[in-house]
């Protein structure tokens, strides 16, 4: 039964220019490929749109297949709180597309003034101050400073600061002139963690960094068995403060952006320490951190972040040799990618996890269709933005728009780890931004294929002097190099990205 017989006429409001909609006062936040979708049904009300012209006009430089299209459609029907078998706005035509079947209205400019001036709120959340001299509360200092974070990045409403550049400020002296100088935002969280055997006491407080005021400071308290409840409750308080013209996300809209939380204690600080093991990049480290990440899983296997983790491990110590039978742990790591991305199929970075495996697997049209779900889903997240931005130069084959997801992590993570730029030296010279690629080269952890692209870009900017000089360290550190591994870490699809490697490599006389 469609909208008209059911009698029960639904509107939405459309400003075409901030792409935003509105159901009565209620704003709706879309993702700007699911807002692209609803003009294209919109400007068609009441006739049939195939899926192919969809795909056409939304993604009209990328080769997709038809389940994207349904992704988008589930999207936006959740979005509208809108049911295919009873629909309001969203009506399928099975085996041939879709129609728009709602009132819409265009909200005009003098409308619009209403709201003039309003900019997204930016945020940082500091890591909370653990009164409890305990190094477990500390490591869940740690998570519920890079939980919140996360859980915000997830709303479009809001641009937040990632977790290792807030880190670098602590709760326990706040100068709030410094944090919005050094990372230009409006507001900062922040506050204390205290922990008995039974209880769990957090302090946060909310505050404006311009006039220092303070927008509201609240306790929260549960025993240890619901202390994951404390994170809701504090993104929850924040998104309500600060999401939306309204300055209001509402509680089920919340719920749409939500991700399944973490149900065991003991569980999630194994996977902190597994994750702190993880990113020190080193043997002994890495090869504990599979332990901790399995007895996590074990204890909760539902858990989509402890199964990333534990991929990337088992990805690095295969590619390093540090383990016997490294064909055993890359298959382990396929499994732990397909289990994360089932776990949890809206998280931009299991998303390009999997997206990198199906591209592994020879399936390049459905990695393209992951890899541009990443990109809308995860476009807040910039450690997603940092992993996915190669992917969107050398298998989207768009190396301006790869070049400016780069920028964008790197504008919400500005004390940025070193992992950021061993992508960013290679998005950088395949956009032929040689000076960008060269200044990541010298932030980078220092591996071969890093000291390769140096070499790259400087070849292609002409600095005879320091590439003669780079060309023979390069020979006395790595001796037995081969070009033959793939020194760029995926495969080249474009003639483009073909030939610009290969000009480098002539320009720098190594083949």
């Amino acid at each position: 039964m469609t909208n008209s017989e059911s009698g029960d006429e639904a509107y939405i409001s459309i400003d075409v220019e901030d792409e935003r909609i509105w159901i009565g006062d209620e704003t709706i936040k879309l993702t700007p490929k699911a807002y692209k979708l609803l003009r294209v049904l919109v400007k068609k009300k009441n006739q049939l749109v195939t899926k192919q012209e969809i795909i056409n006009l939304v993604w009209p430089d990328t080769v997709v297949v038809d389940s994207l299209v349904k992704d988008y459609i589930q999207d936006l029907r959740k979005a509208l709180s809108d049911k295919p078998k009873q629909p309001k706005f969203i009506e399928t035509v099975h085996g041939r597309g879709y129609r728009f079947i709602g009132n819409v209205t265009e909200i005009s400019k003098l409308s619009k003034n209403q709201n003039a001036g309003i900019h997204l709120p930016s945020i940082a959340i500091l890591v909370f101050d653990n009164i409890t001299n305990n190094s477990k509360w500390k490591r869940f200092a740690f998570g519920l400073c890079d939980d919140i974070t996360t859980d915000l990045t997830r709303y479009p409403d809001l641009h937040v600061i990632a977790r290792n550049s807030s880190a670098n400020y602590p709760s326990a002296n706040v100068d709030l002139k410094k944090i919005q100088a050094e990372l230009d935002v409006n507001y900062v969280l922040f506050g204390s963690i205290q922990a008995s055997d039974s209880l769990v006491r957090v302090t946060a407080k909310l505050t404006e960094t311009s006039s220092d005021r303070l927008i509201w400071a609240e306790r929260f308290e549960h025993d240890i068995e619901n202390v994951f409840k404390i994170q809701d409750d504090v993104v929850e308080k924040v998104a309500a403060s600060l999401g939306g013209y309204s300055g209001e996300i509402h509680r089920s809209e919340r719920a749409k952006y939500g991700r399944k939380r973490p149900v065991n204690m003991r569980a999630y600080d194994l996977y902190l320490k597994g994750y702190e093991y993880e990113i020190t990049f080193k043997k002994k480290y890495m090869l504990s951190a599979i332990d901790l990440l399995k007895q996590s899983i074990e204890l909760d296997p539902h858990f989509s972040r402890s199964w990333t983790v534990l991929g990337w491990v088992y990805r690095f110590v295969a590619l390093q040799k540090w383990v016997n039978e490294p064909k055993l742990y890359l298959k382990r790591r396929e499994d732990a990618v397909r289990e994360a991305f089932k776990l949890d199929p809206r998280d931009p970075i299991a998303l390009v996890e999997y997206g990198n495996l199906v591209y592994e697997s020879g399936n390049i049209n459905y990695a393209r269709e992951i890899f541009e779900r990443a990109a809308d889903l995860g476009r807040n997240d910039a450690d997603a933005l940092a992993l996915l931005s190669i992917y969107i130069v050398l298998v989207l084959g768009q190396p301006d728009y790869g070049l400016e997801l780069m920028n964008r992590a790197l504008r919400l993570n500005p004390h940025a780890p070193s992992w950021y730029y061993m992508p960013a030296c290679r998005v950088a010279y395949f956009a032929s931004s040689y000076e960008t690629a060269l200044d990541a080269v010298e932030r980078a952890i220092p591996t071969a294929p890093i000291q390769l692209f140096k070499i790259l870009s400087l070849a292609q900017i002409g600095d005879k002097t320091e590439l003669k000089e780079s060309v023979k360290e390069f020979h006395e550190m790595y001796p037995n190099f081969d070009f033959k591994d793939n020194p760029v870490g995926i495969p080249l699809l474009f003639e483009r990205d073909i030939a610009l490697f290969q000009e480098g490599l002539a320009k720098a006389g190594l083949v």
